[in-house]
């Protein structure tokens, strides 16, 4: 699903078949629909500038301990070691 703020569309799974929604009541829903649902993703890598933002993460990780998340955390010192991540194969 395409959600804008005037327009949805809903695809198939193979992206042949769909249906364009332009009812501004309909739109609103389907955007109310996807925030309540953005608010409870929390993203897969987080860039980590200083100090400050490692600690704060690392606090939000040990907060965390009742919530059925699964974190990755790469080693800053073997990050330029890593050619490519296959993120499938952690999954």
């Amino acid at each position: 699903m395409i959600v804008t703020s005037q327009y949805a569309l809903s695809l198939s799974g193979d992206y042949q078949n769909g249906l364009l929604y332009k009812d501004s009541e309909t739109v609103n829903y389907l955007n109310q629909i996807f925030d309540a649902l953005y608010e409870k993703t929390t993203p897969l890598l987080v860039p980590i500038q200083d100090l400050t933002s490692q600690l704060a993460l690392n606090q939000k990780i040990m907060s965390c301990k009742s919530d059925p998340e699964i974190l990755f955390q790469l080693v800053p010192c073997l990050v330029p070691f890593i050619q490519k991540i296959d993120i499938r194969k952690y999954l």
